[in-house]
C-alpha cells in the first residue's frame, strides 16, 4: 500500500472508506503500470507523482481528480480482453494521448478531461435567483436584466447568471484535437471522455455540445474545424464519483469506468472518411444511451421544453431503477 501524504489535497486516510478505496487505487495503478510500454516501475512513478501521491507534491484537489478520471479510464481499456493497449500513447508535437488501443483491427485513441466548470456555491446570507441557458443566447444581455429586476422585485437577492462553460469544453475539444496525427486513418477512431459531476453538470455538458450554439451543432459559436479529427465524446459522471467517493452513502467503486454513469455521443461535424461507425465504441464501453433515448420526461410542457431538462431529469428520478450505487446517497 502506498504511503499517502499527511497533506494529501483529497485523500483522507481517517476516513473509514479511504482503504477500500485506496485497495482499488492500489489495484489500478498496478495493472496499467503492468502493460505499460514503459517500464512497470517508471510508469508507477509518474502516476503516483500524478496522484499526489509523493511526499514533495503540491496538493491539488482538481488536478487529483483530473488524473484519477485518467487512471480509472486507463483501467477500463487495459482490462479488455485481447485489446493491444497503450497509456500515454506517443502522438504528435511532442504530446501523448492518454489512452490509445487497437481492438479488432481499429485503433481507439481516448484523451480524458475534466474541464470542472461546477458553480461555486454562494456565499451564506444570500439568495440569489439561479439561471443557466441550455447554450448561447445572443439576447442573454437584455434577458438577465429584465429578470435581475424580476428576481429583486419577488425578494431575492439578485439574479445569480451562471456562467456558461462551453469556452473551456471547447479548448478541452481543441487540445485533445492537436495531439491527434494527421491525417488520420480509416481504421482510427478518437475519443474524449468529458468528466463531469451530477445530473445538471451532466445536462450542461450536453447543451454545451448540441444546446444553442453548440460546438457539435452547424451553428457553433467556434469553428468546429478546430476539433473535427474527434469523432466521439463520452459522457460521465466519473468526477463526480471520485470527488464524492468519502461524502456519498452506498457509491460503488469510483475506479470503475463500467459502473459510472456513461454516454456514447457523436460528433456530427467529424472529418468525412471511412472512419469506423460510433457503434463500435458504443460497444465497448457501458452506458445509459438506449434507457436515456427510450426515456420521455413526464408532464404537459411542450416537447422542447422536457426535452431540455431529460438527462438531468433521468439522473435524478430514473438512476434509482437503474443503479442505485452509480451516484450515491448525499
Amino acid at each position: 500500500m502506498i504511503d499517502i501524504p499527511p497533506n494529501h489535497a483529497f485523500l483522507q486516510i481517517t476516513n473509514e472508506r479511504c482503504p477500500d478505496y485506496l485497495a482499488s487505487m492500489n489495484h489500478v495503478i498496478d495493472i496499467v503500470s503492468a502493460k505499460s510500454r514503459d517500464s512497470s516501475e517508471k510508469t508507477r512513478l509518474s502516476i503516483s507523482h500524478k496522484l499526489q501521491l509523493l511526499g514533495n507534491a503540491q496538493p491539488d484537489r482538481d488536478q487529483y481528480l483530473q488524473h484519477a478520471c485518467e487512471l480509472s479510464v486507463a483501467a477500463y481499456f487495459c482490462r479488455l480482453p485481447e485489446a493491444d493497449f497503450s497509456y500515454e500513447y506517443p502522438s504528435r508535437n511532442g504530446k501523448n494521448i492518454d489512452v490509445s488501443i487497437v481492438y479488432n483491427g481499429v485503433r481507439f485513441n481516448i484523451e480524458v478531461k475534466c474541464p470542472n466548470p461546477k458553480s461555486k456555491p454562494e456565499p451564506s446570507g444570500t439568495t440569489k435567483l439561479r439561471l443557466r441557458t441550455h447554450g448561447r443566447l445572443s439576447s442573454i444581455h437584455r434577458t438577465t436584466d429584465d429578470l435581475n429586476k424580476l428576481a429583486e422585485h419577488v425578494g431575492y437577492d439578485g439574479l445569480l447568471a451562471v456562467p456558461n462553460s462551453d469556452h473551456k469544453i471547447k479548448e478541452a475539444l481543441i487540445d485533445s484535437a492537436r495531439k491527434i496525427r494527421i491525417p488520420v486513418s480509416d481504421l482510427e477512431l478518437n475519443c474524449v471522455v468529458l468528466c463531469a459531476d451530477d445530473g445538471d453538470s451532466l445536462e450542461h455538458y450536453w447543451h454545451c455540445l448540441y444546446g444553442a450554439q453548440g460546438l457539435f451543432t452547424g451553428a457553433s459559436f467556434h469553428s468546429p474545424e478546430d476539433y473535427s479529427v474527434v469523432d466521439a465524446i463520452i459522457l460521465t459522471n466519473l468526477r463526480h464519483r471520485h470527488d464524492n467517493a468519502f461524502r456519498r452513502q452506498g457509491m460503488s467503486d469510483p475506479w470503475l469506468l463500467e459502473s459510472a454513469f456513461n454516454l456514447v455521443l457523436e460528433n456530427q461535424l467529424r472529418v468525412k472518411r471511412k472512419s469506423p461507425d460510433i457503434s463500435l465504441l458504443a460497444n465497448l464501453v457501458p452506458h445509459y444511451g438506449r434507457q436515456l433515448d427510450s426515456f420521455q420526461v413526464p408532464g404537459d410542457a411542450p416537447l422542447e421544453v422536457l426535452n431540455n431538462i431529460k438527462l438531468s431529469y433521468f439522473v435524478e428520478n430514473e438512476m434509482e431503477k437503474f443503479d442505485p450505487y452509480c451516484f450515491g446517497a448525499a
